[in-house]
């Protein structure tokens, strides 16, 4: 059982919206905590809903724990942090979880920004990605937040590793770059003790909302059933090309090619770099 903690829209793909449907094709029971309510993601001129406070996550949680749930979770997956507060909710969550199952892991996707678009968190939450690296098992940056994460603003392919390596070096397991740049290319590069390597996507020229949200729920999938690193990169890449180029919308096609996510019909190899 994998426990999400991110945002929840009524309308579209973003956040447990994005997330929760493939853990589910692939085969995991989840448990959603939101950290924001809105009627759709703020990619549109408008949003409406509401931001929940650390305190009322903690509440949640502790009901879960009070009915035994919390012993049947293996992972927790947090993304959309409103504030650093929530932050600590999640590093709250992970310690009562490891009180039951001290294997269970916390994989973070560090949403802070992109580089279209610059910061659209607060800086307590990137301040807070950046002070608790060490307690992070799989990290997830997108290009922009590797930078933010790093003091860098790596490009090149050996300078996403340098980047990434440097992270891995305070304490994750993995860090796995969801866009590591690439002109006619797409590319995510993935890090552990063991090794590194990339894979590469054609390019689609279109904007998706919830991107990085379904990446790293399908990445984690893959890693808790037992893929190594290189093969739960190979298979996100392909699930995510899949379902991008079946999508004609901002909106991910989720439902419509959900075949992709268990068996993507183009598979892209993961090479060691």
């Amino acid at each position: 059982m994998i426990l999400s903690v991110q945002s929840l829209v009524s309308y579209g793909h973003a956040g447990n919206s994005s997330a929760v449907f493939p853990l589910q094709r692939l085969g995991f029971e989840v448990i959603q905590i939101p950290t924001v309510v809105f009627s759709n993601d703020t990619s549109y001129p408008s949003v409406h809903g509401m931001v929940l406070d650390a305190a009322q996550i903690t509440d949640i949680v502790s009901g879960l724990d009070e009915i035994g749930v919390l012993a049947s979770v293996n992972a927790v997956l947090s993304g959309y942090l409103g504030t650093a507060e929530m932050g600590n909710a999640v590093l709250e969550t992970i310690e009562k979880v490891h009180r039951y199952n001290p294997k269970a892991f916390l994989c973070v996707d560090p949403v802070m920004g992109d580089l279209d678009t610059g910061f659209y968190c607060k800086s307590e939450v990137k301040d807070f990605f950046c002070r608790n690296v060490e307690k992070f098992n799989v990290l997830t940056p997108n290009l922009f937040e590797l930078g933010t994460m790093t003091n860098t603003k790596p490009q090149s392919v050996s300078e996403v590793v340098n980047a990434a390596r440097s992270l891995l070096a305070l304490g994750p397991e993995a860090v796995v770059v969801t866009s590591a740049g690439g002109t006619k290319d797409a590319r995510m590069i993935a890090v552990d003790a063991s090794g590194q390597w990339m894979v590469s996507t054609p390019k689609l020229d279109r904007k998706f909302s919830g991107c990085g949200d379904v990446t790293t729920a399908i990445l984690l999938a893959r890693l808790q059933n037992g893929d190594d690193l290189s093969a739960a990169l190979s298979h996100t890449a392909s699930a995510v090309y899949g379902i991008l180029r079946n999508t004609s919308g901002r909106q991910l096609a989720l439902v419509q090619a959900q075949n992709e996510i268990v068996a993507p019909s183009l598979r892209f190899e993961a090479t060691a770099i």
